[in-house]
Protein backbone atom coordinates (compact mmCIF):
# COMPACT_ATOMS: atom_id res chain seq x y z
CA UNK A 1 0.00 0.00 0.00
CA UNK A 2 2.79 2.43 0.93
CA UNK A 3 4.71 1.53 -2.26
CA UNK A 4 1.69 2.29 -4.45
CA UNK A 5 1.11 5.68 -2.80
CA UNK A 6 4.83 6.55 -3.24
CA UNK A 7 4.79 5.76 -6.91
CA UNK A 8 1.66 7.83 -7.43
CA UNK A 9 3.15 10.84 -5.66
CA UNK A 10 6.35 10.52 -7.78
CA UNK A 11 4.36 10.60 -11.01
CA UNK A 12 2.49 13.71 -9.88
CA UNK A 13 5.76 15.51 -9.05
CA UNK A 14 7.37 14.61 -12.46
CA UNK A 15 4.27 15.72 -14.37
CA UNK A 16 4.17 19.03 -12.54
CA UNK A 17 7.85 19.67 -13.26
CA UNK A 18 7.39 18.91 -16.98
CA UNK A 19 4.47 21.33 -17.16
CA UNK A 20 6.53 24.10 -15.59
CA UNK A 21 9.32 23.52 -18.13
CA UNK A 22 6.87 23.63 -21.07
CA UNK A 23 5.34 26.91 -19.89
CA UNK A 24 8.79 28.45 -19.50
CA UNK A 25 9.88 27.41 -23.01
CA UNK A 26 6.70 28.83 -24.58
CA UNK A 27 7.17 32.19 -22.89
CA UNK A 28 10.81 32.30 -23.99
CA UNK A 29 9.89 31.57 -27.63
CA UNK A 30 7.31 34.37 -27.62
CA UNK A 31 9.89 36.80 -26.35
CA UNK A 32 12.41 35.74 -29.01
CA UNK A 33 9.89 36.13 -31.86
CA UNK A 34 9.12 39.66 -30.78
CA UNK A 35 12.83 40.53 -30.75
CA UNK A 36 13.33 39.07 -34.26
CA UNK A 37 10.49 41.16 -35.67
CA UNK A 38 12.02 44.28 -34.19
CA UNK A 39 15.45 43.43 -35.75
CA UNK A 40 13.94 42.75 -39.20
CA UNK A 41 12.15 46.05 -39.17
CA UNK A 42 15.54 47.78 -38.69
CA UNK A 43 17.46 45.60 -41.34
CA UNK A 44 19.24 47.51 -44.23
CA UNK A 45 19.87 45.61 -47.53
CA UNK A 46 23.61 45.92 -48.47
CA UNK A 47 24.75 47.15 -51.93
CA UNK A 48 26.10 44.60 -54.39
CA UNK A 49 29.81 45.15 -55.16
CA UNK A 50 30.58 45.32 -58.89
CA UNK A 51 33.41 46.32 -61.19
CA UNK A 52 32.50 48.42 -64.26
CA UNK A 53 33.99 49.61 -67.53
CA UNK A 54 33.10 52.42 -69.90
CA UNK A 55 32.43 51.66 -73.59
CA UNK A 56 32.44 54.16 -76.43
CA UNK A 57 31.05 54.18 -79.94
CA UNK A 58 33.59 53.44 -82.67
CA UNK A 59 33.86 52.26 -86.25
CA UNK A 60 34.27 48.48 -86.09
CA UNK A 61 35.31 46.11 -88.86
CA UNK A 62 33.18 42.98 -88.99
CA UNK A 63 35.21 39.97 -90.07
CA UNK A 64 34.63 36.34 -90.93
CA UNK A 65 37.53 34.07 -89.99
CA UNK A 66 38.58 30.98 -91.95
CA UNK A 67 41.67 28.81 -91.99
CA UNK A 68 43.50 27.67 -95.10
CA UNK A 69 46.85 26.81 -96.64
CA UNK A 70 49.43 29.04 -98.30
CA UNK A 71 50.05 28.19 -101.96
CA UNK A 72 52.50 29.69 -104.49
CA UNK A 73 51.05 32.25 -106.86
CA UNK A 74 52.05 30.08 -109.85
CA UNK A 75 53.79 26.72 -110.25
CA UNK A 76 55.84 25.81 -113.35
CA UNK A 77 56.90 22.26 -114.22
CA UNK A 78 59.73 22.50 -116.78
CA UNK A 79 61.48 20.01 -119.05
CA UNK A 80 63.37 19.81 -122.35
CA UNK A 81 61.43 19.53 -125.61
CA UNK A 82 63.98 17.02 -126.90
CA UNK A 83 65.80 14.00 -125.50
CA UNK A 84 69.50 14.05 -124.72
CA UNK A 85 72.21 13.96 -122.09
CA UNK A 86 72.36 16.69 -119.46
CA UNK A 87 75.70 18.40 -119.97
CA UNK A 88 75.55 20.81 -117.06
CA UNK A 89 73.15 22.51 -114.62
CA UNK A 90 72.75 26.24 -114.21
CA UNK A 91 74.57 28.04 -111.40
CA UNK A 92 73.17 29.87 -108.39
CA UNK A 93 74.45 33.14 -106.89
CA UNK A 94 77.36 31.28 -105.25
CA UNK A 95 78.36 29.59 -108.49
CA UNK A 96 77.12 26.17 -107.36
CA UNK A 97 74.76 23.97 -109.42
CA UNK A 98 71.15 24.95 -108.94
CA UNK A 99 69.31 23.01 -106.26
CA UNK A 100 66.11 23.08 -104.23
CA UNK A 101 65.47 26.45 -102.62
CA UNK A 102 67.67 28.46 -104.98
CA UNK A 103 66.21 31.66 -106.37
CA UNK A 104 66.28 32.14 -110.15
CA UNK A 105 65.48 35.06 -112.43
CA UNK A 106 63.53 35.17 -115.68
CA UNK A 107 65.50 33.76 -118.68
CA UNK A 108 68.19 32.29 -116.42
CA UNK A 109 69.69 29.05 -117.77
CA UNK A 110 68.56 26.11 -115.64
CA UNK A 111 70.28 23.25 -117.51
CA UNK A 112 71.97 22.45 -120.82
CA UNK A 113 72.04 19.32 -122.99
CA UNK A 114 74.98 18.05 -125.05
CA UNK A 115 74.53 20.00 -128.31
CA UNK A 116 77.27 18.65 -130.63
CA UNK A 117 74.93 16.56 -132.76
CA UNK A 118 72.44 19.42 -133.01
CA UNK A 119 75.17 21.82 -134.11
CA UNK A 120 76.15 19.39 -136.89
CA UNK A 121 72.53 19.01 -138.01
CA UNK A 122 72.15 22.77 -138.11
CA UNK A 123 75.25 23.13 -140.32
CA UNK A 124 73.93 20.45 -142.67
CA UNK A 125 70.53 22.10 -142.82
CA UNK A 126 72.08 25.49 -143.52
CA UNK A 127 74.12 23.96 -146.39
CA UNK A 128 71.01 22.41 -147.90
CA UNK A 129 69.25 25.71 -147.52
CA UNK A 130 72.02 27.56 -149.36
CA UNK A 131 71.93 24.98 -152.17
CA UNK A 132 68.16 25.27 -152.46
CA UNK A 133 68.42 29.04 -152.66
CA UNK A 134 71.00 28.76 -155.47
CA UNK A 135 68.81 26.30 -157.37
CA UNK A 136 65.85 28.59 -156.92
CA UNK A 137 67.80 31.50 -158.33
CA UNK A 138 68.81 29.42 -161.41
CA UNK A 139 65.26 28.20 -161.91
CA UNK A 140 63.94 31.73 -161.82
CA UNK A 141 66.54 32.82 -164.42
CA UNK A 142 65.67 29.92 -166.73
CA UNK A 143 61.97 30.68 -166.36
CA UNK A 144 62.57 34.29 -167.35
CA UNK A 145 64.56 33.14 -170.38
CA UNK A 146 61.84 30.71 -171.45
CA UNK A 147 59.21 33.44 -171.00
CA UNK A 148 61.19 35.72 -173.30
CA UNK A 149 61.55 32.97 -175.95
CA UNK A 150 57.81 32.25 -175.71
CA UNK A 151 56.98 35.92 -176.24
CA UNK A 152 59.29 36.04 -179.26
CA UNK A 153 57.73 32.89 -180.73
CA UNK A 154 54.24 34.29 -180.19
CA UNK A 155 55.24 37.54 -181.92
CA UNK A 156 56.71 35.66 -184.91
CA UNK A 157 53.62 33.49 -185.13
CA UNK A 158 51.37 36.55 -185.09
CA UNK A 159 53.23 38.16 -188.02
CA UNK A 160 53.18 34.89 -190.00
CA UNK A 161 49.43 34.60 -189.59
CA UNK A 162 48.93 38.18 -190.79
CA UNK A 163 50.99 37.52 -193.89
CA UNK A 164 49.14 34.32 -194.63
CA UNK A 165 45.72 35.95 -194.22
CA UNK A 166 46.58 38.72 -196.73
CA UNK A 167 47.35 36.10 -199.35
CA UNK A 168 50.79 37.46 -199.95
CA UNK A 169 53.15 34.72 -201.00
CA UNK A 170 55.95 36.24 -198.99
CA UNK A 171 55.80 33.29 -196.53
CA UNK A 172 55.84 29.68 -197.52
CA UNK A 173 53.96 26.86 -195.86
CA UNK A 174 57.21 25.43 -194.62
CA UNK A 175 58.15 28.71 -192.94
CA UNK A 176 54.69 28.96 -191.42
CA UNK A 177 54.95 25.45 -189.94
CA UNK A 178 58.37 26.31 -188.53
CA UNK A 179 56.80 29.23 -186.64
CA UNK A 180 54.07 26.90 -185.34
CA UNK A 181 56.65 24.39 -184.17
CA UNK A 182 58.82 27.08 -182.56
CA UNK A 183 55.83 28.41 -180.65
CA UNK A 184 54.90 24.96 -179.39
CA UNK A 185 58.45 24.28 -178.26
CA UNK A 186 58.66 27.67 -176.49
CA UNK A 187 55.41 26.98 -174.65
CA UNK A 188 56.59 23.54 -173.55
CA UNK A 189 59.92 24.88 -172.38
CA UNK A 190 58.19 27.71 -170.46
CA UNK A 191 55.82 25.29 -168.76
CA UNK A 192 58.75 23.01 -167.89
CA UNK A 193 60.70 25.96 -166.44
CA UNK A 194 57.63 27.00 -164.44
CA UNK A 195 57.24 23.46 -163.02
CA UNK A 196 60.94 23.35 -162.23
CA UNK A 197 60.61 26.65 -160.38
CA UNK A 198 57.71 25.33 -158.29
CA UNK A 199 59.69 22.20 -157.47
CA UNK A 200 62.71 24.28 -156.49
CA UNK A 201 60.55 26.54 -154.30
CA UNK A 202 59.14 23.46 -152.54
CA UNK A 203 62.67 22.19 -151.96
CA UNK A 204 63.62 25.58 -150.57
CA UNK A 205 60.65 25.55 -148.19
CA UNK A 206 61.68 22.09 -147.02
CA UNK A 207 65.26 23.26 -146.52
CA UNK A 208 64.04 26.29 -144.56
CA UNK A 209 61.89 24.04 -142.36
CA UNK A 210 64.83 21.70 -141.72
CA UNK A 211 67.07 24.62 -140.85
CA UNK A 212 64.45 26.09 -138.51
CA UNK A 213 63.94 22.69 -136.86
CA UNK A 214 67.69 22.25 -136.41
CA UNK A 215 67.93 25.78 -135.01
CA UNK A 216 64.99 25.13 -132.64
CA UNK A 217 66.49 21.82 -131.47
CA UNK A 218 69.77 23.59 -130.80
CA UNK A 219 67.97 26.28 -128.80
CA UNK A 220 66.08 23.58 -126.91
CA UNK A 221 69.34 22.23 -125.56
CA UNK A 222 69.17 25.18 -123.12
CA UNK A 223 66.37 25.17 -120.53
CA UNK A 224 65.63 28.70 -119.24
CA UNK A 225 63.34 29.96 -116.49
CA UNK A 226 60.14 31.55 -117.88
CA UNK A 227 59.72 33.71 -114.75
CA UNK A 228 61.58 34.60 -111.61
CA UNK A 229 60.94 32.36 -108.63
CA UNK A 230 62.33 29.64 -106.40
CA UNK A 231 63.24 26.07 -107.35
CA UNK A 232 61.01 23.78 -105.32
CA UNK A 233 62.24 20.55 -106.96
CA UNK A 234 65.29 19.58 -109.03
CA UNK A 235 64.87 16.09 -110.44
CA UNK A 236 68.02 15.41 -112.53
CA UNK A 237 71.80 15.62 -112.21
CA UNK A 238 74.49 16.46 -114.75
CA UNK A 239 75.38 13.47 -116.92
CA UNK A 240 71.95 11.85 -116.87
CA UNK A 241 70.12 11.01 -120.07
CA UNK A 242 66.58 12.32 -120.17
CA UNK A 243 63.59 11.83 -122.43
CA UNK A 244 61.64 14.54 -124.20
CA UNK A 245 59.15 16.35 -121.92
CA UNK A 246 60.67 14.73 -118.81
CA UNK A 247 60.35 17.02 -115.77
CA UNK A 248 63.69 18.60 -114.88
CA UNK A 249 62.82 21.31 -112.35
CA UNK A 250 59.76 22.84 -110.71
CA UNK A 251 59.68 26.59 -110.10
CA UNK A 252 57.22 28.39 -107.85
CA UNK A 253 56.52 32.11 -107.70
CA UNK A 254 56.65 33.25 -104.08
CA UNK A 255 57.09 37.04 -104.32
CA UNK A 256 53.30 36.90 -104.10
CA UNK A 257 51.46 33.94 -102.57
CA UNK A 258 47.85 32.86 -102.25
CA UNK A 259 46.07 31.84 -99.06
CA UNK A 260 43.28 29.49 -100.13
CA UNK A 261 40.38 29.08 -97.69
CA UNK A 262 37.04 27.30 -97.94
CA UNK A 263 33.87 29.31 -97.27
CA UNK A 264 30.45 27.69 -96.69
CA UNK A 265 27.56 28.42 -98.99
CA UNK A 266 25.77 30.52 -96.36
CA UNK A 267 28.63 33.03 -96.14
CA UNK A 268 30.21 33.10 -99.60
CA UNK A 269 27.79 35.84 -100.65
CA UNK A 270 29.52 38.20 -98.18
CA UNK A 271 32.90 37.82 -99.90
CA UNK A 272 33.84 39.97 -102.90
CA UNK A 273 37.00 40.52 -104.89
CA UNK A 274 39.39 43.20 -103.48
CA UNK A 275 37.94 43.03 -99.96
CA UNK A 276 40.67 43.63 -97.34
CA UNK A 277 41.84 40.62 -95.35
CA UNK A 278 44.00 40.34 -92.23
CA UNK A 279 46.13 37.19 -92.28
CA UNK A 280 48.10 35.59 -89.46
CA UNK A 281 49.74 32.23 -88.99
CA UNK A 282 47.65 29.74 -87.08
CA UNK A 283 50.62 28.41 -85.11
CA UNK A 284 51.90 30.45 -82.15
CA UNK A 285 55.56 30.95 -81.38
CA UNK A 286 57.33 28.95 -78.69
CA UNK A 287 56.03 31.37 -76.04
CA UNK A 288 52.45 30.95 -77.37
CA UNK A 289 52.36 34.50 -78.65
CA UNK A 290 50.31 35.37 -81.72
CA UNK A 291 52.21 36.17 -84.88
CA UNK A 292 52.01 39.59 -86.47
CA UNK A 293 49.25 40.12 -89.01
CA UNK A 294 49.69 40.91 -92.70
CA UNK A 295 47.11 42.66 -94.82
CA UNK A 296 46.04 41.12 -98.12
CA UNK A 297 43.05 41.25 -100.43
CA UNK A 298 40.57 38.82 -101.96
CA UNK A 299 41.99 37.81 -105.35
CA UNK A 300 39.44 35.30 -106.61
CA UNK A 301 36.07 33.87 -105.53
CA UNK A 302 35.25 30.43 -106.94
CA UNK A 303 32.13 30.25 -109.07
CA UNK A 304 31.35 26.68 -107.99
CA UNK A 305 31.80 24.70 -104.79
CA UNK A 306 34.50 22.08 -104.46
CA UNK A 307 33.00 18.66 -105.17
CA UNK A 308 34.91 17.05 -102.30
CA UNK A 309 34.43 19.57 -99.48
CA UNK A 310 31.31 21.40 -100.64
CA UNK A 311 33.05 24.71 -99.83
CA UNK A 312 33.79 27.65 -102.11
CA UNK A 313 37.50 28.33 -102.54
CA UNK A 314 38.57 31.90 -101.86
CA UNK A 315 42.06 32.98 -102.95
CA UNK A 316 43.67 35.77 -100.92
CA UNK A 317 46.69 37.53 -102.43
CA UNK A 318 49.61 38.36 -100.11
CA UNK A 319 52.84 40.19 -100.76
CA UNK A 320 55.79 38.04 -99.73
CA UNK A 321 58.86 40.23 -100.10
CA UNK A 322 60.52 38.71 -97.04
CA UNK A 323 59.45 35.15 -97.97
CA UNK A 324 57.93 34.66 -94.52
CA UNK A 325 54.83 33.07 -96.09
CA UNK A 326 55.99 29.66 -97.25
CA UNK A 327 53.75 27.36 -99.28
CA UNK A 328 52.22 24.72 -97.05
CA UNK A 329 51.83 26.92 -93.95
CA UNK A 330 48.39 27.05 -92.30
CA UNK A 331 47.07 30.57 -91.72
CA UNK A 332 43.95 32.36 -90.53
CA UNK A 333 42.17 34.82 -92.79
CA UNK A 334 40.03 37.53 -91.20
CA UNK A 335 37.97 38.76 -94.17
CA UNK A 336 36.47 42.22 -93.61
CA UNK A 337 32.88 41.84 -94.77
CA UNK A 338 31.41 45.03 -93.27
CA UNK A 339 32.11 48.11 -91.16
CA UNK A 340 29.61 49.42 -88.61
CA UNK A 341 29.40 52.01 -85.83
CA UNK A 342 28.93 50.22 -82.52
CA UNK A 343 30.40 49.22 -79.18
CA UNK A 344 32.84 46.49 -78.16
CA UNK A 345 31.94 44.59 -74.98
CA UNK A 346 33.91 41.60 -73.64
CA UNK A 347 31.95 38.36 -73.86
CA UNK A 348 32.61 37.82 -70.13
CA UNK A 349 30.37 40.84 -69.37
CA UNK A 350 27.32 39.21 -70.96
CA UNK A 351 24.81 36.99 -69.15
CA UNK A 352 23.39 34.09 -71.17
CA UNK A 353 20.27 32.73 -69.50
CA UNK A 354 17.14 30.96 -70.82
CA UNK A 355 18.06 31.69 -74.46
CA UNK A 356 18.37 35.37 -73.58
CA UNK A 357 21.47 37.55 -73.74
CA UNK A 358 21.74 40.71 -71.67
CA UNK A 359 24.15 43.04 -69.92
CA UNK A 360 23.93 45.11 -66.79
CA UNK A 361 24.72 48.79 -66.83
CA UNK A 362 24.79 51.28 -63.95
CA UNK A 363 22.76 54.48 -64.20
CA UNK A 364 23.45 57.84 -62.60
CA UNK A 365 21.68 56.82 -59.35
CA UNK A 366 23.98 53.87 -58.81
CA UNK A 367 21.36 51.26 -59.73
CA UNK A 368 21.83 48.25 -61.97
CA UNK A 369 19.81 48.28 -65.18
CA UNK A 370 19.31 45.24 -67.36
CA UNK A 371 20.14 45.80 -71.06
CA UNK A 372 18.63 43.28 -73.45
CA UNK A 373 20.78 42.30 -76.44
CA UNK A 374 18.82 41.22 -79.48
CA UNK A 375 21.31 41.88 -82.30
CA UNK A 376 24.96 41.26 -81.60
CA UNK A 377 28.04 39.78 -83.24
CA UNK A 378 30.74 37.82 -81.46
CA UNK A 379 34.33 38.12 -82.71
CA UNK A 380 37.74 37.97 -81.07
CA UNK A 381 36.28 37.35 -77.61
CA UNK A 382 34.07 40.44 -77.77
CA UNK A 383 30.46 41.25 -78.53
CA UNK A 384 29.84 43.96 -81.09
CA UNK A 385 26.57 45.68 -80.18
CA UNK A 386 24.80 48.82 -81.27
CA UNK A 387 22.15 51.13 -79.91
CA UNK A 388 23.47 51.66 -76.38
CA UNK A 389 22.09 54.91 -74.99
CA UNK A 390 24.43 57.25 -73.06
CA UNK A 391 23.14 55.99 -69.68
CA UNK A 392 23.82 52.36 -70.73
CA UNK A 393 27.52 52.75 -71.47
CA UNK A 394 28.79 52.00 -67.96
CA UNK A 395 28.87 48.22 -68.24
CA UNK A 396 29.26 45.83 -65.32
CA UNK A 397 32.18 43.51 -66.03
CA UNK A 398 32.36 41.67 -62.66
CA UNK A 399 29.51 40.75 -60.35
CA UNK A 400 26.76 40.87 -62.99
CA UNK A 401 25.53 37.36 -62.16
CA UNK A 402 24.41 38.53 -58.69
CA UNK A 403 22.39 41.49 -59.95
CA UNK A 404 18.72 42.04 -60.56
CA UNK A 405 17.18 44.97 -62.36
CA UNK A 406 17.02 48.06 -60.14
CA UNK A 407 19.24 46.90 -57.29
CA UNK A 408 21.82 49.23 -55.73
CA UNK A 409 25.46 48.61 -56.54
CA UNK A 410 28.79 49.62 -55.10
CA UNK A 411 31.83 50.22 -57.26
CA UNK A 412 34.94 48.29 -56.29
CA UNK A 413 38.41 48.22 -57.82
CA UNK A 414 39.53 44.66 -58.35
CA UNK A 415 43.02 43.77 -57.21
CA UNK A 416 44.27 40.59 -58.82
CA UNK A 417 46.68 40.05 -55.92
CA UNK A 418 43.74 39.76 -53.51
CA UNK A 419 41.84 37.16 -55.48
CA UNK A 420 41.50 33.76 -53.85
CA UNK A 421 44.19 31.30 -54.77
CA UNK A 422 41.81 29.19 -56.87
CA UNK A 423 40.79 32.23 -58.98
CA UNK A 424 44.29 33.36 -59.84
CA UNK A 425 45.58 32.46 -63.32
CA UNK A 426 48.13 29.66 -63.19
CA UNK A 427 51.73 30.76 -63.20
CA UNK A 428 53.71 30.17 -66.39
CA UNK A 429 55.90 27.14 -65.93
CA UNK A 430 59.56 27.89 -66.43
CA UNK A 431 60.99 26.34 -69.59
CA UNK A 432 62.61 22.97 -69.26
CA UNK A 433 66.36 23.16 -69.77
CA UNK A 434 67.85 20.35 -71.82
CA UNK A 435 71.55 19.66 -71.68
CA UNK A 436 73.21 21.11 -74.76
CA UNK A 437 70.25 23.35 -75.66
CA UNK A 438 70.31 27.12 -75.81
CA UNK A 439 67.31 29.34 -75.12
CA UNK A 440 66.66 32.26 -77.46
CA UNK A 441 68.02 35.65 -76.55
CA UNK A 442 64.51 36.78 -75.52
CA UNK A 443 64.29 34.01 -72.93
CA UNK A 444 67.72 34.75 -71.50
CA UNK A 445 66.72 38.36 -70.91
Amino acid sequence: MNKTVGRFLGLIIVTAFAGVIAVWVTIASWSGAGATEDNESNLVVPKTPVSVMEVRRESIEITDTYSGMIRPFERYTLGFEIAGRVLRLGANAEGQPLDDGDRVTANQVLAELDSQSHVARLKEANALLASAKAQLSGARGRLLEMKAQLEQAQSNMHRAEELRQRGIRAITETEYQEHVTALAVARAQSEQADAQLEQTEAQLEQAVAQAETAQKNLQDTRLVAPVGGVISKRLVNAGETIAAQQTIVEIIQVDEVLLVVGVPEAYVGHVRVDQPVYVELLARDRFRRRRSQTEGRVFRVAEAADQTTGLFEIEILLRNDGRQWRPGLIALAHIVIDRIDGFRVPVSCAVFRDEETFLFSVDGQGKARRVELRDWIEQDGQLVVGGLTPDQRTIVKRGQHRLVDGCDVEFVQLDEDRLPELQRPPAIRSPTTVVGSKLPAEASN
